[in-house]
């Protein structure tokens, strides 16, 4: 558990010394440019199905917690 928080606050500080503005600065969308500067650009979708999403809410009985004793682990996907 020490090594993950460690990892995780030297993840922090480098991220803070490579770009300390964009910690902090809010997130703007931009618009993506219809073709790259390669000059290429995807296909558009062919076929009769749609893109969809779906979510899966796995949870492990056999096992438990090892954060929180008292419940099962669990696991929550989002599938596209």
């Amino acid at each position: 558990m020490n090594k993950i928080i460690r990892v995780l606050v030297e993840v922090a500080a480098g991220l803070v010394l490579v770009a300390p503005g964009a910690l902090v600065a809010p997130a703007v969308a931009h618009a993506a440019p219809a073709v790259g500067p390669t000059g290429l650009e995807l296909p558009r979708p062919t076929g009769g199905l749609a893109v969809g999403r779906g979510t899966l809410h796995l949870v492990d009985r056999d096992r438990k917690d090892p954060w929180v004793p008292a419940r099962d682990p669990e696991l929550l996907l989002s599938l596209y």
